[in-house]
Order: C-alpha cells, then sequence, then structure tokens
C-alpha cells in the first residue's frame, strides 16, 4: 500500500518509522546501510551509530572506507532498521550527501560522543565523515507473528 505523508495514515506510519530510527541507534540495535559498489552490486553492512532530523538520517564513517567511496560514485543508498525484537523494520530509499565540514563533525559529536569515541579521536578528527540520507520513499513493514506481512510505502511528495 502506498500513502502520501499529508495524510493520517501517513502521520501514524511516519510516527513508526521515526520511532524505529530512533531505537537504531544503540550499540544493540544495529542498522543495515546498502551502498552501490563499482561493479553495480548492492554492498551491505551494519552501522551502528545513526541520528535523524525528522526524516532526514545521519551516519558516520572513516574517510577512506569503502561505503565513502561508493557514494561519491553513486549516491543511491538504502538504510534498514529493525525493532529490538524485529517485529517491524523500515526500509529508507535515498541519496546521499557527505559531509567533511567541521560543523557537522562536531554537531554530530555532540550526539553521540560516547559511541564516536570509540572510533575517532575527537570532533575535530578530520577523519570523520559524516554521511547525510535524504529520503526518497521509505517502508514500513510490520513482522507481526501471526498476521501476513505487511508493507506500506510512504512517499515523499
Amino acid at each position: 500500500m502506498e500513502v502520501k505523508m499529508n495524510t493520517s495514515t501517513g502521520a501514524d506510519v511516519r510516527q513508526k518509522i521515526e520511532r524505529l530510527l530512533d531505537q537504531a541507534n544503540s550499540k544493540e540495535n544495529w542498522t543495515c546501510f546498502a551502498t552501490v559498489n563499482e561493479n553495480g552490486y548492492p554492498e551491505l553492512r551494519e552501522m551502528g551509530i545513526i541520528l535523524r532530523d525528522g526524516l532526514k538520517v545521519y551516519l558516520v564513517s572513516a574517510k577512506g572506507t569503502c561505503k565513502v567511496q561508493q557514494i561519491k560514485h553513486n549516491n543511491k543508498v538504502c538504510l534498514r532498521a529493525f525493532s529490538p525484537e524485529y517485529s517491524e523494520s523500515v526500509n529508507l530509499f535515498g541519496t546521499a550527501k557527505l559531509h567533511e565540514n567541521e560543523a557537522k563533525r562536531q554537531w554530530f559529536w555532540e550526539k553521540a560522543p560516547d559511541m564516536l569515541a570509540e572510533y575517532f579521536h575527537g570532533p575535530n578528527d578530520p577523519e570523520i565523515e559524516v554521511i547525510e540520507i535524504l529520503p526518497d520513499y521509505l517502508e514500513y513493514v510490520s513482522h507481526a507473528k501471526k498476521a501476513q506481512e505487511s508493507k506500506i510505502r510512504l512517499l515523499m511528495s
């Protein structure tokens, strides 16, 4: 089923999506992040630190990683976040933008200092690359045990 964001069903789905994205920002609740590799195939990896601003999602990575290089060549990406009990999930299909500026690094560091300190040497570490994902569309999926899987596509326009 497809719904537009500006409907009551769309607002309900958006709340569920935002809750799932907020739950995904923990060491216990990893998300899956897909980019497109140099051969045109999806490349999937786990990501543990995500932030959001509305439905825009932010990840952090070291500059020299494959994912950063792949985004530079093809910025279409997908992020999947699960509920802790895996009864529901969200797929965010979007366009990634890389941020190398100090202001974005500082903003991210202020939001998740404990998690970032395991990988980087402080908010001014030049290796920090902030990845912003602007959603093109999102899919909310319910994996209820006694119900059939249901999928709702939330259209951004």
